[in-house]
């Protein structure tokens, strides 16, 4: 009887230990650290009635992982800044409310990273990464030309970027 209950008190401690060694794992490859992380600014302009550009929301270090989509990096951003956002049946984001204002998608259709793309018609995302603007598309961004300047425009995991 004795090394019966020897056995199971012994099988009890091995399956606390191992049960506290998997917590102590979880919380550490959950605490942001683990994986490489890179530091990037956004701005959401909107432009108003008049063609002048609003800040709608901006972050200007945010630490995400460095293989994030841009859909979630622009998550990340609306939940730094308390904003909420709905999103289409594919989880990318399609309208963000901050403060009282709720800036929308204009079309009905999918994300486009053409540069005539209607979505966010009257929007436009401005990237830095690392503190500069990207010099190529990157998996963050596409860049074209706005009239006379360049705008780095988000673009989802699921578009294609060519150019």
């Amino acid at each position: 009887m004795k090394a019966k209950r020897f056995i199971s008190l012994f099988t009890a401690v091995l399956m606390v230990v191992g049960l506290a060694a998997m917590f102590i794992s979880c919380n550490n490859s959950d605490s942001g650290d683990g994986g490489s992380k890179m530091i990037v600014s956004v701005e959401v302009y909107s432009v108003d009635k008049d063609g002048n550009e609003v800040i709608f929301l901006r972050a200007n270090e945010l630490k995400v992982n460095a293989d994030c989509s841009v859909n979630d990096a622009l998550i990340a951003l609306i939940q730094e800044r308390q904003g909420t956002y709905k999103a289409l049946a594919d989880g990318s984001v399609d309208s963000i409310t901050f403060d009282g204002e709720t800036l929308a998608q204009k079309n009905e259709g999918t994300v486009s990273s053409d540069e005539n793309s209607k979505t966010f018609r009257f929007t436009h995302f401005v990237w830095t990464v690392n503190g500069t603007a990207p010099d190529k598309a990157t998996s963050l961004t596409y860049k074209i030309k706005d009239g006379d300047k360049v705008v780095y425009k988000l673009v989802t995991e699921d578009q294609t970027v060519t150019g």
